[in-house]
């Protein structure tokens, strides 16, 4: 699994929203990752609730469309799923 926690290396003409959005985009995943494992009775319904949190604070207009294709899914967990595995697959890890 590809580590979330390792700091993202900018090109020296990454503009600024950029940086913000992958930013942003990292911890929608470990907030969403982690607010499934505290609720396992519950998943789906805890990382719909921490999306919508999530929505309020974050600034980048690709993360949130993420954020709201996230909100509408029926299994919103299988959707972050579907994302890290994204992530692995363009980092080459598994």
């Amino acid at each position: 699994m590809v580590n979330l926690a390792l700091p993202i290396a900018y090109a020296a003409d990454t503009p600024e929203m950029k940086r913000i959005e992958s930013e942003e985009f990292r911890s929608m995943l470990l907030t969403c990752l982690l607010a499934a494992e505290l609720n396992r009775d519950k998943p789906n319904t805890a990382v719909r609730k921490a999306c919508g949190h999530m929505l309020k604070r974050f600034q980048g207009e690709r993360t949130r469309k993420i954020l709201v294709g996230a909100i509408s899914q029926a299994l919103p967990l299988a959707y972050i799923h579907k994302l890290v595995k994204l992530v692995e697959s363009e980092c080459g890890e598994k």
